[in-house]
């Protein structure tokens, strides 16, 4: 686990929005444990704009983090 999270630190933003995005039609199991993730380091680099993108009340934007995170 320790080595995914180490992994996330070297992305950069606008691909991990990116990542993010690309799970928008994903059923799979996991994505939403890889969502997490990439939401917890996306918070950790600019909390403003995490909070700007959690509180969004247009559900068309919720699935679109490069919206807020200046990608």
């Amino acid at each position: 686990m320790n080595e995914i999270i180490n992994m996330m630190q070297t992305i950069d933003t606008d691909t991990l929005c990116e990542s993010f995005e690309l799970t928008n039609d994903n059923n799979d199991e996991n994505i939403p444990f890889i969502r997490g993730l990439i939401m917890e380091e996306l918070e950790k680099r600019n909390p403003v704009d995490f909070d700007d993108w959690m509180n969004t009340a247009d559900f068309n934007e919720m699935d679109h983090p490069s919206l807020f995170f200046g990608v």
